[in-house]
């Protein structure tokens, strides 16, 4: 694929905090779970509202822990999230707009906002002139029909980003499916298998790239 690739990750990291009281006389305490859910509906705003249409972005939050019984209102929510985006300016403005809407939507609820966002993987971004050579390579291994190029990036991340991203290069996939030995499985499953006959193809692959690079 030319150009981003994969996403750059980062881990969101965010505290609520409220005033606990009974359930049953509200009005005595500050809800951090009402707060934390008017956080979470407005951090999928920043996507919708904040982004252009043609920019790539994710928001996911995966955990919400806290309270201690149904009949008391928390004083303290913690929610565990990740930001996924292909663009480093993307990233930094998406950055910034969740901040600004944890330390201070709570705020209006007479609440607390905190967050901690734990940089995780930047980027993979090709280099086109690197494509250039692996599709070279493949086809004069392979042929045009063995050749598949990527129209959309794949938002999971890749560690390879960090060795491109102060020096050309470009990541490529290797096909290792074959339906007739009934290896289909994708990756992150306890059954994924790959056809090792395919390693011959890599290793092709690199030593032609090495000379076509040249």
């Amino acid at each position: 694929k030319y150009g981003a690739m994969n996403a750059s990750s980062d881990t969101l990291k965010i505290k609520i905090k409220g005033e606990s009281c009974h359930g049953a006389y509200p009005s005595r305490g500050v809800d951090a779970l009402l707060i934390a859910s008017h956080v979470i509906i407005a951090l999928q705003s920043i996507v919708s509202r904040n982004l252009d249409a043609r920019e790539s972005g994710v928001i996911t939050i995966g955990t919400i822990n806290g309270g201690t019984a149904g009949n008391i209102i928390s004083n303290e929510i913690e929610l565990r999230g990740t930001l996924r985006t292909l663009d480093p300016d993307v990233r930094a403005r998406m950055k910034k707009r969740i901040e600004e809407i944890v330390t201070t939507l709570p705020l209006a609820f007479g609440g607390k906002g905190e967050i901690d966002i734990e940089p995780g993987y930047t980027a993979l971004i090709n280099h086109d002139r690197s494509v250039d050579i692996i599709k070279k390579s493949a086809t004069e291994l392979f042929g045009e029909d063995s050749i598949y190029e990527k129209k959309l990036a794949n938002m999971g991340v890749e560690d390879f980003a960090y060795f491109i991203e102060n020096t050309e290069g470009a990541f490529f996939t290797l096909g290792v499916r074959n339906n007739e030995k009934n290896i289909k499985t994708q990756a992150h499953n306890g059954n994924f298998d790959i056809d090792e006959e395919a390693i011959v193809n890599g290793v092709m692959m690199q030593i032609l790239n090495v000379y076509n690079s040249i």
